[in-house]
């Protein structure tokens, strides 16, 4: 079973990196311009969009369910599946029992679902930085909980595959080599959760939550001195610049998702809720 998923991971990140060459070769190319003109007008007509949305008063509710709106039908369709495809197998093996597994359809179902969650939670913006990355209402919890239940190697592949929908989804591209640190092995860092598994400890789950966070920061800081420096101030060291803006937003989000995890009751109701999945299934 060990060498299901190590195949299994390989093949997710071996596909991460085709798709973000392949991502990557397309946007190389739609930003290429043919002509000194083109540029210019390409300019123009962004600076001119520019000025005429800053002039339309946008809702906060705008502001934080806009990203529902611009889904595309890839994924809507690949929600769609995650969602009724896992309610599905939830309800209709919610009666079998399981044998002493870590692959069984109940555990396929959830993870399905907590991808899917997750991805819809990460479109609700509380606050979106310049340069980017946002702050999310934990979207990172179902796959930090998914991850912590079952253990690091299904953990690893559920985030994984969360971290190829949200590139499906698109993104800032500037290298695959940036793409693959901002999306499969950045949300591949939740799984570290799942090395709490067998803990006694218990503030485990938060305790978990706080590791693939900063899994997760550490990502982002390397892509974002290594990739984007450009936007560091004139006169300041990038890694200076990448660590202080990276820890403004995914700093408060880990914050927020500790809290969240930690609220009487949600972790009890979560695990009754999956109750089954695996024996060795711990939300506490």
């Amino acid at each position: 079973m060990k060498k299901f998923f190590a195949i299994t991971l390989a093949i997710l990140l071996i596909a991460s990196t085709l798709i973000s060459f392949t991502v990557f070769a397309e946007a190389e190319t739609a930003q290429s311009p043919e002509t000194e003109q083109q540029t210019e007008e390409a300019a123009e007509a962004e600076n001119t969009a520019a000025e005429e949305e800053a002039e339309e008063e946008e809702s906060y509710a705008d502001y934080m369910f806009g990203h529902l709106g611009e889904l595309s039908p890839t994924v809507i369709g690949i929600l769609a599946i995650l969602l009724i495809g896992g309610i599905f197998f939830f309800f209709i093996t919610r009666e079998q029992k399981t044998r002493k597994s870590v692959l069984t359809p109940r555990l396929l179902a959830v993870g399905a679902m907590c991808i899917a969650l997750s991805f819809l939670l990460s479109q609700i913006r509380l606050f979106r930085m310049p340069q980017g990355g946002s702050i999310t209402p934990a979207s990172g919890l179902p796959l930090l909980l998914f991850a912590y239940s079952f253990g690091f190697a299904p953990g690893a592949i559920v985030c994984v595959a969360a971290g190829l929908l949200q590139l499906l989804q698109g993104g800032d591209i500037v290298h695959p080599i940036q793409v693959i640190l901002d999306y499969p092995l950045a949300f591949g860092m939740y799984a570290l959760a799942g090395l709490f598994i067998r803990s006694k400890f218990k503030f485990g789950l938060q305790a978990g939550t706080v590791l693939g966070m900063i899994g997760r920061y550490a990502c982002a800081v390397i892509s974002g001195a290594v990739f984007f420096g450009m936007w560091a101030p004139e006169g300041m060291n990038v890694w200076v610049y990448s660590l202080g803006y990276n820890i403004s937003y995914i700093g408060v989000e880990a914050v927020l998702t500790v809290i969240v995890a930690s609220i009487p009751g949600l972790s009890n109701t979560l695990g009754k809720a999956v109750k089954g999945a695996e024996g060795n299934l711990r939300l506490s």
